[in-house]
């Protein structure tokens, strides 16, 4: 069963699989219980938040000078582990934070993760 505690290690499913037992299309891999944590973890970020933009494929956001640095770290660490369609750069020394993507089906993804930082 998966952990909820925001800074445990992540929670995965087990990967579906496409008719053939060929992977699905790529996904989250997170749990119920790991993808809420992540949320949270999101949501956390987001107060700290100074810029969002959300462009179709692509995501940046800035954060205060005081923005806990470590939960940010940990945030992308997790992101980068379950959603690796994901282009993630992390600039801790300025705060900065850039996510895209380039497949339109992948879009939502980044949809999901701006709502959760509070765009929207």
């Amino acid at each position: 069963m998966g952990s909820s505690d925001p800074s445990g290690p992540p929670s995965r499913r087990e990967p579906e699989r496409a008719s053939g037992g060929e992977p699905a299309a790529p996904r989250c891999e997170l749990d119920a219980d790991g993808a809420r944590a992540q949320r949270e973890r999101y949501r956390a970020l987001g107060r700290a938040a100074t810029e969002i933009a959300h462009d179709g494929g692509t995501l940046t956001a800035r954060f205060s000078h005081d923005v806990d640095r470590e939960l940010l770290s940990r945030t992308v660490a997790v992101e980068r582990e379950c959603c690796p369609l994901l282009g993630i750069e992390l600039d801790l020394e300025h705060a900065a934070l850039r996510m895209s993507v380039n497949q339109p089906s992948h879009v939502p993804v980044l949809a999901s993760i701006a709502e959760a930082l509070g765009v929207g």
